[in-house]
């Protein structure tokens, strides 16, 4: 009686404020029955309670600890045994294990087979549907296909849930009449249900907010979004908690409110920590990879953020402004060469390794992407014959792949090598796209000013500029043009930036701007003069005046020729104040 009641409570009546106290009775239950059967199925209805309903992912994980080695399939029921596993399903893609998702999968359908018991078969495929969003538009329509048997169903519950899952399937087409159509029909289907309602009617409104916000229909998604955090709050749910932030931080960031945006994304996260919830109904790759991207550069939450990255394996949207996107392989070049693999420097010392490390300083030197065989071969055995050649760039390139230990780091297609930007990142790749931005800056601004984004992302390069390309390698060939084309990048980025903090009367920042760029290039005589003018406007005269100086004995010592005359008319300019 005690068990029927805490099902009658958790599915028809989960605002009821008693819930938590069935909850303890029964798990109290559960642990003194000696009858496996009772105890097995108690817990498999916690394991659902505390995945969904508490959100409380760690209680859960304890039930699979403590109860999981006794589901015995010659030990209990077979209902009791898929029971398990349907609801084990859940529990272990809503914490991103999507092997564990499709092993407990796989074991009920079997059972399910095995005894002619088919209650479960859609819970247990539409549980595997969340463990496959990554597998591709076909994969995943062929198996929403294989669940259509339902519609044949008196099954409302059952109906209600695959017509959410054929609403985010057209979501994610961009299929927006037909998603929204999906959405509201699930709507209806579940309101009439009567189990479960609170939290599908929750669920399905935030599913439906999303398909809103996606049309550019805002006042209406956000109507639903406060329907559903409501329901959330009034059964103390942080699944529905969870949901409800990102979405809403999805939305502020469509109406052009990134201050909201974050605050809402920063809370996301925090309930996403808090309670180890790692996934979530109608997940959509791109639209997390960009808001946990937009975590990442505005700093909140980093930690929880990139585990969240790693776990769906996700790529970045856009090539990201910073080294903070936690890709299995990063690669700085600039200064000294460093390799980290998920974040954690790596030691390549040995003599072994000095080939394979020289093969990839080569291919980042000639871009990195789409480099051919034949022009590493080139320039790594320069004396060796075709097939020679051939069989070395072979063996390196074996030995190299076994350095990266990342499964598809390294492409080889069509002759070509190329390192793999979703699994890669290298620090010259991101000053060509920061180039990019100063160009278009340029040619739409025409020098003018830069917006608050712009320069942020012009310092977060001249940051990462740590010394030359491979600085601290010995000179070869084939590192001089990779090195003058980062160095010039950094260079009229710093003299752009500088321009910026003049315009704004900024001069102290725009005299730290200069002193990077005459680190940088000694020889560079506009830095020296600007930022004589900057020491100028801080009445720091005589600093000006060593730097007239250190100028002209730089030009002097390493080209024999003096300041110009434009230089020397500004120095003499503040030495008659």
């Amino acid at each position: 009686m005690t068990f029927a009641v805490f099902c009658l409570m958790m599915f028809r009546q989960p605002q009821n404020s008693d819930l938590p106290l069935w909850a303890e009775k029964v798990q109290r239950i559960a642990e003194a029955s000696p009858d496996p059967d009772l105890k097995i199925l108690i817990s498999a209805h916690l394991l659902l309670y505390h995945t969904w309903w508490t959100g409380r992912q760690a209680r859960a994980g304890l039930l699979l600890d403590t109860v999981g080695p006794s589901v015995r399939p010659e030990k209990i029921e077979p209902l009791t045994y898929i029971t398990w596993h349907a609801f084990e399903a859940a529990h272990h893609w809503m914490t991103a294990d999507n092997n564990g998702c499709h092993r407990s999968v796989k074991a009920g359908l079997e059972a399910a087979e095995a005894s002619g018991i088919h209650i479960w078969d859609f819970v247990l495929l539409a549980q595997q549907t969340w463990a496959i969003t990554g597998s591709g538009r076909e994969a995943i329509s062929k198996h929403l296909r294989s669940m259509d048997f339902v519609m044949a169903s008196n099954r409302r519950i059952d109906i209600f849930y695959y017509h959410y899952l054929l609403g985010w399937e057209a979501l994610c087409l961009s299929q927006l009449v037909r998603a929204e159509e999906y959405m509201r029909t699930a709507l209806t289907q579940v309101k009439g249900t009567g189990i479960a309602a609170p939290f599908g009617v929750a669920f399905t409104l935030m599913g439906l907010a999303e398909v809103l916000i996606e049309s550019g229909r805002y006042d209406e998604a956000e109507g639903h979004l406060r329907d559903a955090r409501e329901l959330g709050l009034s059964m103390n749910c942080k699944t529905v908690e969870y949901q409800y932030l990102w979405i809403q931080s999805l939305l502020c960031l469509k109406r052009g409110d990134d201050t909201s945006a974050m605050q809402y994304l920063g809370s996301h996260l925090a309930v996403s920590r808090k309670y180890g919830i790692l996934n979530h109904p109608c997940w959509r790759a791109p639209v997390m990879a960009r808001l946990y991207a937009k975590a990442l550069e505005s700093e909140i939450e980093t930690d929880q953020a990139r585990l969240l990255i790693r776990k769906h394996r996700l790529s970045p949207v856009r090539p990201p402004e910073t080294d903070r996107w936690p890709y299995p392989v990063k690669i700085y070049t600039l200064g000294n060469f460093t390799i980290l693999l998920d974040d954690e420097p790596v030691d390549f010392g040995g003599k072994g390794q000095r080939k394979p490390l020289t093969m990839l300083k080569a291919l980042i030197a000639l871009g990195g992407r789409e480099v051919s065989e034949n022009r590493l071969s080139d320039m790594l055995w320069p004396d060796a014959d075709g097939d020679s050649a051939h069989k070395s760039f072979e063996i390196t390139l074996l030995r190299l792949r076994r350095l990266l230990r990342k499964e598809g780091a390294l492409q080889f297609k069509g002759g070509t090598l190329s390192l793999d930007p979703r699994c890669c990142w290298v620090d010259v790749w991101l000053l060509d796209e920061v180039e990019k931005t100063h160009g278009e800056w340029s040619r739409s601004a025409g020098g003018g000013a830069a917006s608050a984004a712009t320069m942020r992302l012009w310092e977060k390069a001249i940051a990462l500029y740590s010394g030359h390309f491979l600085e601290s390698d010995a000179p070869q060939p084939w590192t001089s043009g990779m090195r003058e084309k980062t160095r010039g990048i950094v260079l009229r980025l710093i003299a752009a930036l500088g321009r910026q903090h003049e315009n704004a009367a900024e001069w102290e920042m725009a005299a730290e701007r200069y002193q990077k760029g005459i680190a940088i290039d000694d020889l560079a005589e506009e830095f020296y003069r600007r930022l004589m003018g900057c020491l100028d406007r801080l009445g720091r005269n005589a600093e000006a005046a060593r730097v007239y100086r250190a100028c002209a004995s730089a030009l002097s010592g390493s080209l024999g020729i003096e300041p110009s005359e434009k230089t020397t008319a500004a120095y003499n300019a503040i030495r008659s104040r």
